[in-house]
């Protein structure tokens, strides 16, 4: 007969609490709120001497209602106690400045007469608005049964040992060491010392003959090793232990014993010990339950290892009772992978069975319970329905490992939507709970995760000493994670140019970091994961995970990659957090040209949905590149042209309040304001005026940086309207702005005495020396727009400046930026004179001269690729600029034939070389270059591919395969130029190729080819 454990009853019935101080019986009813009921935000409602309204402790449930405490420390409790506690606080409650939706009178004594009881029911069907509740002293002591730490605070140890149930201790397991290649000759050192070597000799003795019994005796050399801290070790002793049970007929033990180290493999991110468990459990699914467990192993390998994630649309079909524990891992696994990809519905399309296998597993044995959880916090993630696992955690209804999950969960979901607020108390209560377990490296992470949201709101003031902490708790934390295991050996497999090997292991990371609500890590497995997909080719999804990551430059970065394929991310225009929105706008505004006719509309809706929440101060926005308020503007400017009149008409009535502005007043919007004035401009004539108008607001600001800006934009326009802006063009000149005067005179016949004045003044300037020196090195000139106003002079005196730029451009301590507006200079002043044989002859002397000047190495010195200080994008080869001079200065055939000739000799010499050579080869006569058609058509660089798509099509027996070619050209500049030239050329190739251009991609290229 079995051995009956008799039950251990508390010999103190009830808690003294009738007894205790006002003060501690205040404290008391506190903690149960707090940390028995789960209220958060409690506290005490009013000071002594000051009107409560019927309550002494208040706090906010999870669902967001507030509830009341009324204490009473009486010695009796009646039934007129009762109803005066319930009357004075629905007497009162008009003038609490919130609803209360459930009040507690709690007496410190026992209250369980009949008429108290009545009472109670009587208040209740008469208040039925609010939920009235009694505690005394048995409710109380009820309560406090299995909470020892409170019952030790607020009374004593003596009395929590005669009170209290006891309860199981609290099993911190130790970390698993590293994983070890082990072989048999390893094994018996760490057997010697653990005792299991005798235990792993008797299973030997008796594997052939007894099987079963040589299990045990692996069992237990299992148990030892695990106990010592070899768990690695242990692990070989388990898959001897499987072979034992199959070779025994033992086929369901077998492989539940290797469904466990499956999972186990995984979890530490050992794929290819969990390749080797599944291959395992397939070679041995001789049973129903077996098949089952190789099954759902096959399914996980395939998600784990597939580097784009490989999700079957159902997997209900693999659930059986037997191994609802492991469909639950694979679920959770699938759900975790499906959240890498945004766009990927299968968490949605799989939610009834999140919730039904949550439901089943609940109270199943060993890890039902936390798979529940996992399961529940998928649902939550999805429903936004947090209110049971939140309520679950405060009452601390689970252990706290799961606490500390559902609030770190909790602060992720909100954080991905843009809740600060609540974001960043949940990390608060998760960060408690991790220190109050003993997880400083996780506390380390939701720290530093509060501080991340903040900034993104609030800017870097916010970040407080927060970083101190977070380098506290992490010395306090020795132990790594799984996900940064994934992390380490994700880098070193991208270090070793694998990236099949470290994307898996990149999402593993992003699983592990999602899993455990650790939005840092997160963070950080989107932007390798979308470094690597991008590399990869698989720019959709890479873009998505910048976007996520609010990471607007690469994001861009990526959409400017392929100029031929459109990447929708649309989905993120609406999503609550700035940030994502802010990147999708960027990315819109990088592809402008390749946004689909009828989704013009929609993008533009939105962005000035977003221009006008702001207007009205009711746009959530942060400081960074991700805003969503700058990047929507990015947006507007670059569809500028295609805007619908009235979305156009929008856009401007939101930019008109950036023109004015104090001297050199800058605004983050003036790039985007002069692209988005001058692309309505062009493109709708019914608001051209506003347009214009604004662009010569801008141009009045006679600000060096926005002025040059709208100059640059109104070029075109000017000469194509110079009737909108020549009177107040004449103005601005008069007051000495140097933009205006240079736009002046594009539309001026004979100039005007004040721009000759103004002229002579440039000149007097294009003659000062540079001032650059061995001690003082000036980056530039403003000679190009001198030469704009001084062209206007008679030829002799722009032939004489025009010399004064080569010879500038010769000093020795001029630098390669310098020299390239000289030539540019020169080239506004000479182009169209005669006799410059001398000025060619100069350009093309520093057409050949590659030796860098003094200039140009002091302008390198310490700009190694390792140095702290460094300086990028200067210009130190000028010849291909030099060059473009002398095709403009070349007049007779030997000089045309000159520069061609080492116009070839320069090609591919530095990266913008051939965007000069290409300009060159424009400005001699293009009927002598068509022999040189196949050669530029084959050019690395778009600017030589372009001049031969203009030479097709001036060229009426160009070869039809060479225009096939660019008509098909991967850089949609080169087809631009081609559609420009075909509807005129009268090659015969031209119509069928121009209708090719029709169905082009780009809209640029499209409108260009109809026109």
């Amino acid at each position: 007969m079995d051995q009956v454990t008799p039950v251990s009853y508390p010999r103190l019935e009830l808690l003294p609490t009738h007894e205790m101080p006002w003060e501690s019986l205040e404290r008391l009813l506190r903690r149960i709120a707090q940390d028995v009921e789960g209220l958060h935000d409690v506290q005490l409602y009013g000071v002594r001497g000051q009107s409560q309204y019927g309550l002494d402790v208040i706090g906010t449930a999870p669902d967001g209602s507030r509830h009341g405490i009324q204490g009473k420390r009486y010695r009796a409790f009646t039934k007129l106690d009762l109803t005066k506690a319930v009357d004075k606080f629905i007497s009162k409650r008009g003038s609490i400045p919130f609803p209360i939706a459930r009040l507690v009178v709690a007496a410190g004594c026992l209250a369980e007469r009949t008429e108290i009881t009545h009472e109670l029911y009587r208040l209740q069907d008469l208040h039925t608005d609010v939920q009235i509740e009694l505690w005394h002293q048995r409710t109380i002591s009820d309560k406090l049964r299995n909470r020892r730490d409170i019952v030790v605070e607020l009374f004593s140890e003596a009395v929590a040992d005669a009170f209290c149930l006891p309860a199981p201790l609290h099993v911190v397991a130790a970390p698993s060491p590293d994983r070890v290649t082990l072989a048999d000759a390893l094994l018996y050192g760490p057997a010697e010392i653990t005792g299991a070597a005798q235990h792993l000799t008797g299973a030997h003795n008796l594997s052939s003959t007894n099987p079963l019994s040589a299990v045990a005796e692996l069992e237990q050399a299992a148990k030892l090793l695990t106990e010592g801290g070899f768990t690695a070790h242990a692990t070989v002793v388990l898959d001897r232990r499987a072979a034992l049970l199959t070779q025994a007929d033992e086929h369901d033990k077998a492989a539940r014993l290797q469904d466990s180290a499956f999972w186990s493999a995984l979890k530490e991110g050992r794929h290819d010990d969990a390749e080797t468990h599944a291959r395992n459990l397939k070679k041995n699914a001789n049973t129903a339950v077996s098949k089952a467990f190789s099954d759902i192993a096959a399914a996980a390998i395939n998600i784990v290892r597939h580097p784009l994630g490989a999700l079957p649309p159902q997997l209900e079909q693999l659930r059986t009772d037997s191994a609802e524990l492991s469909f639950a891992r694979l679920l959770i696994l699938a759900a975790e992978d499906a959240a890498i990809d945004p766009s990927n519905t299968w968490r949605q399309d799989n939610l009834a069975a999140l919730i039904t296998q949550a439901n089943l597993i609940e109270g199943s044995p060993s890890d039902g319970a936390v798979l529940a959880c996992k399961l529940r916090l998928e649902v939550a993630s999805l429903t936004g329905d947090w209110i049971d696992l939140l309520g679950k955690a405060r009452k601390h209804q689970v252990p706290r490992d799961q606490v500390i999950l559902i609030y770190a969960r909790n602060a992720m979901y909100h954080a991905e939507r843009g809740e600060s607020e609540q974001a960043e108390a949940s990390w608060a209560d998760a960060m408690t709970q991790a220190c109050l377990n003993g997880q400083n490296g996780a506390a380390a992470e939701y720290v530093a995760a509060r501080t991340f949201i903040r900034v993104r709101f609030r800017g870097p003031i916010a970040q407080n000493n927060d970083h101190q902490l977070v380098r506290s708790l992490r010395t306090q934390s020795p132990t790594s994670t799984s996900a940064e295991r994934f992390e380490e050996k994700a880098m070193r497999a991208l270090l070793d140019d694998k990236p099949h090997v470290a994307v898996p292991l990149l999402r593993a990371l992003h699983r592990a970091a999602y899993s455990a609500g650790a939005w840092i890590q997160l963070d950080r497995a989107r932007r390798l994961l979308a470094n690597a997909y991008g590399s990869a080719g698989e720019s959709l999804l890479a873009v998505k995970l910048h976007v996520l990551g609010a990471q607007s430059k690469k994001a861009a970065s990526v959409a400017k990659e392929d100029p031929n394929t459109y990447l929708d991310v649309r989905e993120f225009l609406s999503s609550p957090a700035y940030w994502v929105a802010g990147t999708a706008y960027r990315v819109l505004a990088a592809e402008a040209d390749l946004i689909p006719d009828n989704d013009v509309d929609f993008v533009a809706d939105s962005a000035l949905s977003v221009l006008d929440d702001a207007a009205a101060n009711k746009l959530q926005d942060g400081i960074y590149d991700s805003s969503v308020w700058r990047n929507a503007i990015t947006a507007l400017a670059a569809l500028a042209k295609r805007l619908p009149d009235e979305h156009a008409l929008r856009s401007l009535e939101h930019s008109r309040p950036w023109v004015p502005r104090e001297p050199g007043r800058y605004r983050r919007t003036d790039d985007d304001h002069v692209r988005l004035c001058a692309g309505i401009a062009f493109a709708h004539p019914i608001h051209r005026a506003d347009a214009i108008d604004q662009l010569l607001g801008l141009l009045e600001a006679n600000d060096s940086a926005v002025s040059r800006k709208a100059e640059h934009a109104m070029a075109d326009l000017v000469q194509q309207h110079p009737e909108m802006v020549r009177e107040r063009l004449a103005r601005m000149t008069a007051d000495s702005n140097p933009y205006a005067a240079r736009l002046l005179l594009l539309i001026t016949g004979q100039p005007t005495e004040g721009q000759l004045i103004a002229a002579a003044a440039a000149g007097e300037r294009l003659r000062q020396p540079p001032t650059s020196t061995a001690h003082s090195l000036g980056i530039g000139t403003g000679a190009a727009g001198q030469a704009l106003l001084a062209r206007v002079l008679p030829s002799e005196e722009r032939r004489e400046l025009a010399r004064h730029q080569l010879v500038h451009a010769a000093f020795p301590f001029e630098p390669g930026e310098n020299r390239s507006e000289y030539y540019d200079a020169a080239r506004i002043l000479a182009h169209d004179l005669d006799d410059v044989d001398d000025l060619f002859d100069s350009a093309m002397l520093h057409a050949h001269n590659s030796t860098p000047s003094h200039g140009d190495i002091l302008n390198n010195l310490g700009n190694h690729p390792l140095g702290v200080f460094r300086m990028t994008g200067f210009t130190v080869d000028t010849r291909a600029h030099a060059l473009w001079l002398a095709a403009l200065l070349a007049r007779i055939a030997e000089q045309k034939q000159e520069v061609r000739a080492l116009g070839y000799l320069l090609i591919g010499s530095t990266e913008n070389a051939d965007w000069y050579i290409a300009h060159a080869f424009h400005a001699l006569d293009l009927a002598d270059a068509d022999h040189d058609l196949a050669f530029l058509a084959s050019q690395p660089h778009w600017a030589l591919r372009s001049l031969a798509a203009l030479i097709w099509t001036r060229t009426d027996d160009a070869p039809a395969n060479i225009g096939s070619v660019l008509t098909n050209d991967a850089d949609p500049r080169v087809r631009f130029t081609f559609a420009e030239g075909a509807s005129s050329s009268s090659n015969p190739a031209a119509p069928d190729l121009r209708e090719i251009l029709l169905t082009d991609p780009c809209h640029s290229v499209r409108q260009c080819a109809s026109r």
